[in-house]
């Protein structure tokens, strides 16, 4: 289908070009078309082969293939011309480092440095395959050297260190050494959660005033969730040991006992997605302003809607914003050495990705509009920081509530999300671009 479509691409444009398609006259020329040259073109989905048309001066270079070339030329020219007479974009973005490898490479390009990033891997093993005189490259390269070739022109950061999975929206999750990645984040992550009945909306621990106890509920799948099947039920178990199953047909009325308002377990969200917010009594922690009250906010896909910008979750998730967050070891260490009375543990942030990195600071910040490569195939972009707000504060299990966790964030990494609005930040936000299986202790590589 790649193929197809690329191909498609090429000879639709070609027409426009030259007033005909293969194998006709133009009204504008007297011969035909110049025959096309076949064309092996690297992408994500595998080495496609098009034709690209001949003209009697040159080819037609169709705009699928437009930016690749640009990015092509120039890494040609730095490779001949820069500081080493090495052929090898691989060892050469080792002379440079590839930081600036990649920078200069976009310069030369005149392209943005994220449009050189995304596409040098690929092409840089087209001209590796061309020349082939580096000791350590073939001109024919098969799947296990672009693999490696693709590896070394990206930065090494750490590795995944755990992994975890929040079948239902605020209660505790499932640590786990393996899962899916698929493009609505780890599979089975926020599957469920509870609908308050009176209001409507989505019951989250950020009520912390309404629903005290839901972070000391636990949530696990009976069966592991499969890709392209129905999720399955789950399991709620109690601060006292009793527990429900989502399948049982009076989960609702345990569940509204338990917690003393009517409420239902849902696997959809409402369109309008909204819950009650507490903001604590934390100076700066809301760049609206708002202490010891609660508000109501929008999350997920109708967040977005309401401020008029493309979704990444779909409607009907329960994902706040992203589906995809990460944190680091070195901002989780980081917090400790700021403030060693407090306890930063990752459960506090419940995100799905743990970081193991040797780096100092948060130094995840420095990831945003970047892509990380999780293992040999699933990749993620990195959109945003990750705002904090009551969650990381509120008691769970052995962990004592702490205002604290939060008054450390705003005085050490309070970032700039929107023009003139800076939020206490921990961790990132991220979008699925290639899905796989993550597996604790894969390599964890910025691209």
């Amino acid at each position: 289908m790649a193929q197809t479509s690329y191909q498609a691409l090429i000879d639709a444009q070609v027409k426009a070009v030259m007033g005909a398609g293969g194998g006709s006259t133009p009204a504008t020329r007297t011969g035909l078309w110049n025959g096309s040259e076949p064309r092996l073109l690297s992408t994500p989905a595998g080495d496609l082969e098009s034709a690209i048309p001949k003209l009697p001066s040159g080819v037609v270079l169709p705009s699928p293939l437009e930016r690749r070339w640009r990015v092509g030329q120039a890494l040609f020219a730095v490779i001949m011309g820069g500081p080493s007479a090495c052929a090898c974009a691989v060892e050469k973005a080792g002379h440079l480092g590839v930081r600036t490898f990649l920078t200069h490479l976009a310069h030369v390009a005149g392209l943005a440095d994220r449009a050189a990033r995304a596409i040098v891997a690929f092409q840089c093993l087209e001209l590796v395959r061309m020349r082939g005189t580096c000791g350590r490259c073939t001109p024919n390269m098969g799947p296990a050297h672009r693999s490696k070739a693709v590896r070394d022109m990206t930065e090494t950061v750490g590795s995944i260190s755990s992994l975890w999975r929040f079948p239902v929206k605020s209660m505790a999750g499932e640590q786990l050494l393996e899962a899916a990645l698929t493009s609505r984040g780890l599979l089975g992550d926020r599957a469920y959660a509870l609908i308050d009945v009176e209001t409507g909306k989505v019951v989250s621990a950020k009520s912390a005033k309404r629903f005290p106890d839901i972070l000391s509920c636990r949530a696990a799948f009976l069966e592991t969730p499969e890709v392209g099947a129905d999720t399955p039920p789950v399991r709620i178990t109690f601060p006292d040991g009793g527990s429900t199953t989502s399948d049982a047909p009076d989960c609702d009325d345990v569940l509204t006992r338990l917690f003393g308002r009517k409420v239902r377990l849902s696997s959809v969200a409402p369109e309008d997605f909204t819950i009650d917010q507490y903001h604590p009594d934390v100076p700066e922690a809301d760049p609206a302003g708002h202490r010891d009250t609660v508000v109501d906010v929008k999350l997920g896909s109708a967040f977005f809607a309401e401020i008029g910008a493309p979704s990444p979750v779909p409607i009907g998730a329960f994902f706040d914003l992203f589906p995809v967050s990460v944190i680091t070891t070195s901002t989780l260490d980081c917090l400790q050495h700021l403030k060693p009375e407090s306890r930063f543990e990752a459960r506090r942030f419940r995100m799905n990705l743990v970081v193991a990195t040797e780096g100092d600071g948060f130094v995840e910040n420095r990831w945003i509009g970047h892509s990380i490569a999780l293992g040999d195939g699933p990749r993620v972009q990195v959109a945003m920081p990750d705002p904090r707000c009551v969650m990381p504060t509120l008691a769970q299990d052995d962990l004592p509530r702490d205002n604290d966790i939060l008054r450390t964030l705003v005085r050490h990494n309070r970032l700039e999300i929107e023009p003139g609005a800076r939020f206490p930040c921990a961790g990132v936000y991220g979008v699925v671009e290639e899905a796989g299986t993550l597996r604790v202790g894969d390599r964890v590589a910025v691209i």
